[in-house]
């Protein structure tokens, strides 16, 4: 606690504490909790009890229904995530009461203190006065705090008592669940040849079946006045989707794999829609369920039907989706079990039969090995399935044969998804008002590609959570993944589960993605249209690019928990390695982040490195690549670009001096030579007025009088042209003017011959 001041702080220190305390009660007046009495914890503690009592009846009942249990446990769970949504804010206010509470209670500690050291002072009645007030708004402010305070801690102990009652109908749920998972190896029932069995069949079963259809037709109000919202977006997300899709007809219809969609938009938004809001109906009633199922068996029916033309794998997929549909009406009304085992083997006989009439029908070319193989494993299901029916084993055949019929459509579903994904994004991104985006129009496809891959893989793992829950492996379809995830290994005080991995790998792909598409639109679109030097904006490209890079590579840490500060000791360890053999490395390393900033070289300069004339292609990190006129590429280290002398042609502009060397014969008209060599250069388009052309007359040759040729060229890559534009020129205007080019003379002394050829050589010179 600070000391007291002095005086001339007491009026302000005793304002600053009234505004304190205005701002507290605008804080205070923003804290919604409702009241302890509030209409949504009576709706909270009634729909406990409700399912309290379930629990009490589901507990009574023969045998364990284990989807039944499931869905009770999601009933349990709705109930905790509306009960969390009070108890977040409530745990935030209580918190911020607790720290005003302290920060009041240390004010009126010190000035209590400043109070008591104040001495003679307080008989001034300013300063007596401004104490009182001070204490006074201190008081105030404790007693608002403390009301406020008990108002929600009324409120969090109902809260708390709901949330108890919650758990433990969570505790009892879940060992009841964990039995009923294998409940259909221990349950047995008569044999279908028994009598026992035909004892169960009377004319009770009737009425049994009445009192399940009445159930399941009875109107819940409560939940569809709740759930008003979710239809009506439903309805619009069918809606849109299926305009979306009529209005890229022309795109879906020029794609094969797609064109279903452009002839059934209906169907497809009726799929999409009922998919993406099934979970915002949980948990709803069995009616409710049934008709969401049907409209996604169905319309997936439908549209499998529209890909294949194959008239026999049509038939089978709308019967399984009649078949799948027939047995959760059953299951939903309750039916008897007699009369369901006879339904289970009823259809397992019929399935099989028409698996073994496909089967045995002529080999055609539209037959897969695969298709046959599905229809050979179904057909011995089904064996298998009337097998354990007739024996007594129902609850393992209605096991199998739910959990086979569901994954077969599982399946057939996952895959139908991946080719919507597709077709929408085919829609969107190839779509004119998308494709006005620069850059775009190019790599859309290999952008479709990428993004329909990461949601295949999305789809593939919930496909195969729902499967596993199918099979009763886990209760949800997020289980299964959520403990993959979490699996790991603890590094130091570090846990590192495969989850935080493939975080860090997205947030490394996600800076190389983000990377490259920032690269291709200043590159493809601004840099080309401010007319940037193109050695220039690649080197901005690069820099933002390692910025980008790094950035990721920071984020990808972090998220793997580990600290920045940690970084020195990586920093001690590469220092480590550089000492013992990556000098050579660390040295490119700088000499590439030097070669981008101070820019020496620049991508698309001609240099001379040595005797070898080349072009810079690429400048990376440890390494820039060049190309010879003769289009080999060279990896040179950046190092020997900075350390060793070269020439670079092309730094600050493209101009270029070429020097010609002319030679004519002795005699020549002198001033006429350089009239020619001077009309030559200026009749040559890509030769420079300004530096103008120099003509020399340099020296006198062994066997010709020797000029020079001096011009200037705005672009280097023209300068064996002009070269060869000027020879072909000096020589048709030497061949007009009768000018001589002449060859090489030499004079040959003998000093002695051999005797028989002295008067050969005398008759060759004319001497008798």
């Amino acid at each position: 606690m600070a000391s007291p001041s002095g005086f001339a702080e007491l009026i302000p220190k005793a304002a600053d504490l009234s505004q304190r305390l205005a701002q507290m009660k605008r804080q205070i007046a923003d804290i919604t909790v409702p009241g302890a009495d509030a209409p949504e914890f009576v709706r909270l503690e009634n729909r406990l009890d409700a399912l309290s009592r379930e629990l009490v009846a589901l507990k009574q009942a023969v045998g364990l229904n284990y989807e039944r249990l499931v869905r009770f446990r999601q009933s349990v769970e709705v109930v905790n995530e509306a009960l969390s949504a009070h108890r977040q804010p409530l745990l935030a206010g209580l918190r911020k009461l607790d720290l005003w509470h302290g920060q009041w209670q240390e004010d009126q500690a010190y000035w209590t203190m400043w109070k008591t050291a104040a001495g003679t002072a307080m008989t001034l009645p300013l300063v007596a006065q401004t104490f009182k007030r001070a204490m006074q708004t201190i008081d105030n402010a404790l007693s608002i705090v403390m009301v406020q305070m008990k108002h929600l801690m009324t409120v969090q102990k109902r809260v708390f008592d709901i949330q108890t009652g919650i758990n433990t109908i969570l505790v009892d749920v879940e060992p009841m669940i964990r039995g009923a998972r294998g409940e259909f190896l221990q349950d047995f029932s008569p044999p279908m040849y028994a009598s026992a069995f035909y004892q169960r069949v009377n004319a009770w079963l009737f009425f049994d079946i009445i009192a399940g259809v009445k159930r399941l037709l009875v109107f819940q109000k409560d939940y569809f006045s709740r759930i008003a919202w979710a239809i009506g977006l439903q309805v619009v997300l069918l809606v849109v989707v299926a305009v979306g899709i009529r209005r890229s007809g022309v795109i879906l219809e020029g794609i094969d794999a797609l064109r279903f969609m452009r002839r059934n938009p209906y169907a497809v938004g009726s799929l999409i829609s009922a998919i993406a809001l099934w979970n915002a109906y949980q948990p709803m009633p069995v009616a409710w369920e049934l008709v969401l199922t049907a409209m996604i068996l169905f319309t997936t029916a439908r549209l499998v039907g529209s890909i294949t033309a194959v008239r026999r794998r049509v038939m089978m997929m709308y019967l399984l989706a009649a078949v799948l549909l027939v047995t959760r009406i059953f299951i939903g009304i309750g039916l008897p079990m007699p009369l369901f085992r006879l339904y289970l083997l009823a259809t397992t006989i019929g399935v099989g039969s028409l698996c073994i009439r496909f089967i045995l029908r002529p080999v055609t070319a539209r037959r897969t090995r695969g298709y046959t193989a599905l229809l050979t494993l179904a057909s011995l299901a089904c064996l298998a399935i009337a097998i354990f029916e007739i024996t007594g084993y129902s609850a393992l055949s209605r096991h199998i044969f739910q959990s086979s019929m569901a994954t077969i459509f599982i399946v057939v579903l996952a895959r139908l998804i991946m080719l919507l994904i597709r077709g929408l994004l085919e829609s969107a991104f190839r779509s004119p008002a998308v494709q006005q985006i620069p850059f775009l129009p190019a790599h859309t496809t290999k952008i479709i590609d990428r993004i329909t891959k990461g949601f295949s893989l999305i789809v593939l793992l919930f496909c195969v959570g729902v499967v596993l829950q199918t099979w009763r492996v886990f209760t949800s379809p997020v289980e299964p993944i959520s403990r993959l995830l979490a699996f790991g290994v603890t590094v130091g005080q570090n846990r590192i589960t495969i989850g935080l991995v493939l975080a860090a790998g997205a947030c490394l792909y996600g800076a190389l993605l983000s990377s490259r598409l920032i690269q291709m639109f200043l590159m493809r679109d601004v840099f080309a249209r401010k007319k940037l030097d193109p050695g220039i904006g690649l080197s901005i490209s690069r820099l933002l690019h390692y910025t980008i890079v790094l950035v990721g590579v920071m984020l990808a840490l972090a998220t793997l928990g580990f600290e920045l500060t940690n970084l020195t000791i990586i920093a001690s360890a590469l220092s480590v390695g550089i000492g013992f053999g990556l000098q050579t490395i660390v040295n490119n390393f700088v000499c590439g982040l030097i070669l981008l900033f101070e820019r020496p070289v620049k991508v698309g300069d001609i240099i001379q490195l040595g005797n070898q004339w080349a072009t810079i292609r690429d400048i990376g990190l440890r390494a820039t690549i060049i190309q010879t006129f003769d289009r080999s590429d060279i990896v040179v280290p950046n190092s020997d670009l900075i350390t060793n002398q070269l020439t670079n042609w092309t730094l600050d502009d493209r101009n270029m001096r070429i020097i010609l060397t002319v030679g004519v014969a002795y005699g020549s008209d002198v001033p006429l030579v350089l009239k020619t060599l001077k009309h030559c250069t200026a009749e040559n388009p890509r030769i420079l007025n300004d530096p103008s052309p120099l003509i020399y007359f340099m020296d006198f040759g062994d066997s010709s009088l020797n000029f020079q040729i001096r011009v200037w060229i705005d672009d280097i890559d023209y300068m064996n042209d002009v070269r060869s534009e000027l020879n072909q020129a000096i020589d048709r205007r030497f061949r007009e003017l009768g000018v001589e080019v002449p060859f090489p003379q030499r004079d040959l002394h003998l000093r002695s011959v051999a005797p028989a050829a002295a008067p050969v050589l005398d008759s060759v010179r004319g001497d008798p």
